[in-house]
């Protein structure tokens, strides 16, 4: 059986993080990451996609679920939450697309991740609300 809570903000976003350029701070973080201080600035995407979710959904353990006890006569639950409100919970990841044949760099861009285990605590911390923010 799966446990899980969805967290969504009534047809909002639930996370929104607007489009950005990319600069040479981020060209010269990228290069120092993998270690390629000529990398071709040619194979940096030059904008962030815009990322956003309505809901975000995160599956527990049994040991969460029972903390919570929210899970009791029901394997799922759903938290509303405020617009924008896990946003702060997104964080960017560089990727590096390779050529599988010569292993040269074709692509660097920038995507998001959801650091889910943070939005667990922040939810424990303020006492498992079903209404939150």
């Amino acid at each position: 059986m799966e446990l899980k809570v969805s967290f969504a903000a009534g047809g909002m976003k639930v996370i929104y993080i607007d489009a950005k350029h990319v600069g040479l701070k981020e060209v010269d973080a990228a290069r120092n990451e993998i270690g390629i201080e000529n990398l071709d600035i040619e194979v940096f995407d030059r904008m962030i996609s815009r990322f956003h979710r309505e809901c975000v959904d995160i599956y527990l353990s049994e040991e969460d679920a029972r903390s919570s006890n929210l899970f009791a006569d029901h394997s799922s639950v759903y938290v509303e939450c405020a617009e924008q409100m896990l946003s702060k919970f997104a964080y960017p990841v560089r990727n590096f697309d390779m050529d599988k044949t010569t292993g040269a760099i074709t692509r660097v861009h920038t995507s998001y991740e959801i650091d889910e285990r943070a939005i667990l605590e922040a939810w424990a911390d303020a006492g498992y609300p079903l209404e939150w923010g």
